[in-house]
């Protein structure tokens, strides 16, 4: 619950060679840490779900298969 939500950081971390890469830094109390897998699921599905919403676009690396 939020709650449970001690403090949250936003860090820039680096440069990539086609993005502003960041870190997210949440502090829990304690009694959320047996939910730390679906804590960290949900955190990754709201940055994806945030990302869309605002327009911002996600680079990945571009994989071409060629057939022989």
């Amino acid at each position: 619950t939020a709650e449970e939500i001690k403090q949250v950081r936003v860090e820039f971390r680096e440069a990539g060679a086609s993005s502003l890469d960041y870190s997210l830094l949440i502090d829990f109390e304690g009694s959320a840490a047996p939910h730390y897998q679906r804590l960290n699921r949900a955190i990754q599905r709201i940055l994806v779900d945030t990302c869309t919403r605002e327009g911002w676009t996600i680079p990945f690396t571009q994989l071409v298969l060629h057939n022989a």
